[in-house]
């Protein structure tokens, strides 16, 4: 099997975890989990680990690849929850790839044991909503500046909890109030 990065290089088996093989590209250092390998781990593997944090980098190779095993396009998925790269995943054969320290990103997360729900629809929607939600974000800050916008979150907090937040609501919106 190749690399679908490299192309020519000749992936090798390595061991990712205990009871886990997989397959790895000694010129990007690209891993192949084969889906039923992943799925016999996960089944052996302790309960579902908390997420941690993580703050080393990862350069997610754009590109469309071809699954190594079959030759399908594999489709993209965004990992999120702080994490800014995406898994590539070969809806024939159920194989991931694992471009270079995305496995090991995604282990001191502990989201290696999440990965087959970063395939499903509930996730990527709720990862969609994280993008779009960071972009107004930076929209805001970048309009308003990190003090304005921190007194805008505050005041926006208070009129959230207030018992009487539409009556507070309908005095901002009233244009004669603001002469």
């Amino acid at each position: 099997m190749h690399c679908p990065v490299c192309k020519t290089t000749t992936l090798e088996e390595v061991i990712l975890e205990s009871q886990l093989s997989s397959l790895k590209c000694s010129e990007c250092a690209g891993k192949w989990i084969k889906g039923a390998t992943y799925w016999n781990w996960l089944e052996t593997h302790k309960p579902q680990l908390p997420e941690h944090e993580f703050n080393d980098s990862v350069v997610d190779v754009g590109k469309a690849k071809l699954c190594p095993e079959c030759k399908s396009i594999m489709v993209k998925y965004w990992v999120g929850h702080g994490v800014e790269f995406s898994l590539d995943h070969c809806h024939s054969c159920r194989g991931i790839w694992f471009d270079r320290n995305e496995w090991e990103v995604l282990k001191s997360r502990n989201l290696h044991d999440d990965i087959n729900s970063i395939f499903t629809a509930p996730w990527q929607t709720k990862i969609e909503k994280e993008h779009r939600r960071n972009g107004t974000e930076r929209r805001y800050l970048n309009k308003f500046g990190v003090e304005d916008y921190a007194e805008m979150k505050r005041v926006q907090s208070w009129i959230r909890n207030h018992q009487r937040r539409e009556e507070i609501l309908a005095f901002l919106s009233n244009p004669n109030l603001l002469d």
